[in-house]
């Protein structure tokens, strides 16, 4: 059996750009009230909803927050797709992660800085809705395999 673990979301880190001239950047807490509410988050893989490795409230991922970011752990099902991508992960051709928020309703959560000729994105507070172990990521999150 094994488990996938990583960092999911980064904080203090730039993303890649995006829309030309923008970036975005995580503050330190930016998703403690998602992680403390006891949502129901997602890990998934490449985004579709269909691969589910694993979710909060089933208690099949585990999610903790610190300085450096959300970090997240999960066994994954046993299925074909996931044995699969436990080999691509090992291998190394998929190592990255990325992840789908939102706004808290009535608090955006948000301040513009100017940074480098780049309109930045500072997010202190942001809803989360998934985790997703991908190919390409816009941030410099990883994700490793270890047996459990």
């Amino acid at each position: 059996m094994f488990q996938l673990f990583g960092l999911g979301i980064p904080y203090n880190e730039l993303s890649k750009p995006f829309s030309g001239n923008v970036r975005e950047r995580f503050l330190p807490g930016a998703f403690s009230r998602s992680i403390d509410s006891g949502a129901n988050i997602f890990l998934l893989s490449q985004h579709e909803p269909k691969y589910i490795i694993g979710r909060t409230s089933t208690g099949t991922l585990k999610l903790r927050e610190d300085h450096h970011g959300v970090w997240f752990e999960a066994i994954p099902p046993d299925a074909s797709w996931a044995n699969g991508l436990i080999n691509q992960i090992k291998r190394g051709d998929i190592d990255a992660v990325s992840f789908l928020f939102g706004p808290w309703e009535g608090d955006h959560g948000i301040f513009i800085t100017e940074e480098n000729g780049f309109k930045v994105f500072n997010r202190n507070a942001a809803k989360l809705y998934e985790i997703s172990i991908v190919t390409i990521g816009m941030y410099p999150g990883h994700v490793s395999v270890k047996g459990v």
